[in-house]
């Protein structure tokens, strides 16, 4: 409204757009190399399974160079709804932000949820928020429920920056399920390596992935063959297609023979 606007750049999908460290859970930080179509399809294939309301806005406490909190910016850009930012996590403003700031959609890891269902006591969810993406790492049974129970939209994810963001979410109406529900459009999911109990490496496919790691042609190789990305996590797929993720095949303990999960642990020792 204030005056014409720049005319519009074609952007080329196969060129570089970022280049985003991992978190180094297996080593040193790498560079992720991707693409402005990487990115576009990311937030095309998040956008089909969340959905896109004209009241949209998105409340961003992540971090910006690490893929959840960019992947928040780039969603906002392409589908043009308005992005609150925080400058940090803090249960308090979350809860203000969310009480008067008209906002409907939250991403979160699950450390935060806890720290804002904690501060929040017994008050029920936020009436317009719709959607509370849930990723980063594993989401214990316990909290997911807790969660839900307090009626909070919760969206568990899985994801990670090879794959800028998202590759498989289950909806806040499919969430009560267990997993992270099915692979997102375009994106394919399969397991190899796979125990008697469907367990095995995570391996994924698709237009999000990564053109591969910045000046480390080893790591390159070693990580992606004929389209596929080898996610070093384990995980398993149900008869539905959903995804249920376990650990990284690094964490795997080994006693007795059997194959022990840290987050099976964690679970235990939670409940």
């Amino acid at each position: 409204a204030s005056g014409p606007s720049a005319p519009p750049v074609a952007l080329d999908p196969t060129a570089i757009e970022t280049i985003l460290y991992t978190s180094g859970t297996t080593g040193r930080p790498k560079g992720v190399v991707q693409t402005h179509g990487n990115h576009e399809a990311s937030a095309r294939a998040s956008r089909a399974r969340l959905g896109l309301r004209p009241d949209d806005r998105w409340l961003s406490v992540l971090p910006l160079h690490h893929v959840g909190g960019l992947s928040i910016v780039m969603r906002s850009v392409l589908d043009g709804t308005p992005l609150v930012l925080h400058p940090r996590f803090d249960p308090a403003a979350v809860r203000h932000a969310l009480a008067g700031g008209g906002i409907t959609l939250l991403s979160l890891v699950p450390t935060m949820l806890h720290r804002l269902l904690e501060d929040a006591g017994d008050a029920p969810a936020p009436a317009l928020l719709r959607c509370v993406l849930i990723g980063g790492a594993a989401l214990a049974p316990e909290l997911a429920a807790r969660a839900r129970a307090r009626g909070w939209p919760i969206a568990p994810t899985y994801g990670l920056t090879e794959a800028a963001s998202q590759v498989a979410t289950a909806a806040p109406e499919d969430s009560a399920r267990s997993g992270v529900g099915a692979p997102l459009a375009g994106t394919r999911i399969r397991i190899v390596d796979a125990d008697p109990d469907g367990r095995g490496e995570i391996h994924v496919s698709g237009p999000t992935i990564m053109r591969g790691y910045f000046r480390d042609d080893d790591a390159t190789r070693a990580a992606l063959h004929d389209g596929w990305l080898r996610t070093g996590d384990v995980g398993r797929l149900d008869a539905d297609g959903r995804l249920e993720v376990f650990d990284r095949r690094s964490d795997v303990v080994i006693t007795g023979g059997e194959n022990v999960y840290p987050t099976e642990v964690e679970s235990v020792l939670l409940a």
